[in-house]
């Protein structure tokens, strides 16, 4: 499905990226899908998000998350960020 409207995050980073909580838009960059795929193959994170037996190896990571990323669906990635460390993920989207 084409979204009728495409966004993305209206920000390059929000917070100080270096200093407590930020926030910041996944980038089409190797590290970030490779950040994601690592979190989303660990049973800990599968528990609750896909089931421990559907891990996210790098190429179903970049399948589905580098349409959102280059702002081609109407999901906006974003890394959460403590002290400039990444520690979550969080998405949005029209409603």
């Amino acid at each position: 499905m084409v979204p009728t409207k495409v966004i993305g995050p209206p920000f390059e980073s929000l917070g100080d990226p270096q200093r407590g909580i930020s926030l910041r838009p996944m980038r089409d960059a190797d590290a970030d899908y490779r950040l994601l795929s690592k979190w989303l193959s660990d049973e800990r994170v599968l528990e609750w998000v896909e089931g421990r037996d559907q891990p996210y190896p790098l190429e179903r990571v970049i399948a589905k998350y580098s349409p959102r990323v280059l702002k081609q669906e109407a999901v906006a990635p974003c890394f959460i960020l403590l002290d400039g460390v990444p520690v979550g993920y969080l998405q949005y989207y029209p409603v």
